[in-house]
């Protein structure tokens, strides 16, 4: 038995059909405006893999099982050598005339995440993509990569030797600094709902037109349009659900298309005592001055700024978890600052990438929390043990 929309669902294809147009509905509801059009030429020259590189490319390669519609797992295109030959002719297919509308079909499970196991909004897409179509991705992404490395020194996401541990050591710097040397600071961060699935298209390409080759573009841009899903409950799978955005949950391609889509956040945010730390989806901005005054009416400018930027990007603000920091002792010049016609008040502490920091960069509050979380777990293998 499952429910939505306040019906009750008791076969799996009922089921299946309700997790899809849910998972459908809540991208159209977060989406503000519609997609336009910009289909591409193909190519007259068209990129080509080397077999070498595709060779490489299979190499590194997992030896998971799972797979999308196409029912051919990783392994197998691994180590199976007549298919480099296929394989080869098909990604240089993919090319030229576009992948095939069947290897951008998604098999999608839905995952519980917390609370009540019969109500959709708790649980979230997992997707299945054709193996095919992951090793194309692959492929497409060290072209891009070559093309354009330089993500700026801000971003810590889904990048080489870069990580949650060098976004939160390089925040932690920036704020150490301006405690250590009493400049008055304000630290905010500014949630996004779903903003991977949010990418939008033609925003995408418009911004990359003159960033990377034509023909690259061509195969990128093709990569991200006309995508479907399918949700897969128990032995049945839903009708066709289309996508018109969003930048390909389960390929390696996606998070960097997303890094590439907010490249420019820092050069928007861009002005004296402004530094711009980012995560993915995760931004947190530090505003300076010498005159506590100055850097509460430069936040709040920056602040402003910030969120026109993503709403012109087609990301969805969740302003109700917008947190600020003031940093030091000394307190803020005022108690709340008003941003995009929402008032917020100053925290003691702050949630970043699963730390908690505070104004002072006391850890007393992220070693409360740890501990908190190590009782809540021994009382649930105690409980297991008795069970």
């Amino acid at each position: 038995m499952f429910i939505y929309k306040n019906a009750i669902m008791r076969s799996e294809l009922e089921i299946a059909e309700a997790f899809a147009n849910f998972f459908k509905d809540k991208v159209n509801i977060l989406s503000t405006s519609a997609i336009s059009p910009c289909e591409l030429s193909k190519p007259q020259f068209p990129i080509t893999f080397t077999s070498d590189k595709l060779k490489d490319t299979l190499k590194k390669l997992n030896n998971k099982k799972s797979t999308g519609f196409d029912l051919i797992p990783q392994f197998l295109l691994k180590h199976t050598s007549p298919a480099l030959h296929i394989l080869h002719n098909l990604i240089n297919d993919f090319a030229v005339n576009g992948m095939p509308m069947e290897l951008k079909n998604a098999k999608v499970s839905a995952l519980h995440k917390k609370g009540d196991k019969f109500n959709s909004t708790n649980y979230r897409p997992i997707s299945n993509l054709s193996n095919i179509s992951k090793i194309y991705a692959k492929c497409l992404l060290k072209k891009l990569l070559s093309e354009l490395s330089d993500f700026g020194p801000n971003q810590h996401g889904f990048r080489k030797n870069h990580s949650t541990e060098t976004a939160l050591s390089t925040l932690q710097s920036n704020m150490a600094e301006a405690i250590e040397k009493k400049i008055p600071t304000l630290l905010y961060t500014i949630d996004l709902s779903a903003a991977f699935d949010l990418l939008r298209p033609d925003t995408f390409t418009n911004s990359l037109k003159h960033k990377i080759s034509e023909v690259l573009l061509f195969a990128i841009n093709d990569f991200l349009l006309n995508r479907t899903f399918q949700v897969k409950f128990g032995d049945r799978v839903s009708s066709k659900q289309s996508l018109d955005r969003g930048c390909v949950q389960g390929s390696v391609l996606g998070p960097i298309l997303f890094n590439i889509y907010l490249n420019d956040l820092n050069a928007a945010l861009e002005e004296d005592g402004v530094k711009v730390i980012s995560y993915a989806d995760d931004t947190y901005v530090l505003v300076s001055d010498l005159d506590p005054n100055l850097a509460i009416t430069k936040s709040v400018r920056i602040a402003e700024k910030h969120v026109l930027y993503l709403k012109s990007k087609g990301m969805k603000v969740n302003l109700d978890k917008t947190e600020l920091l003031w940093l030091g002792k000394s307190g803020p010049p005022c108690s709340a600052i008003t941003i995009d016609n929402t008032a917020f008040s100053f925290q003691k502490t702050i949630k970043a990438l699963e730390v908690t920091i505070s104004n002072d960069l006391s850890w007393d509050y992220h070693a409360e929390n740890i501990i908190k979380k190590g009782k809540t777990l021994m009382r649930g293998f105690r409980y297991s043990e008795i069970t």
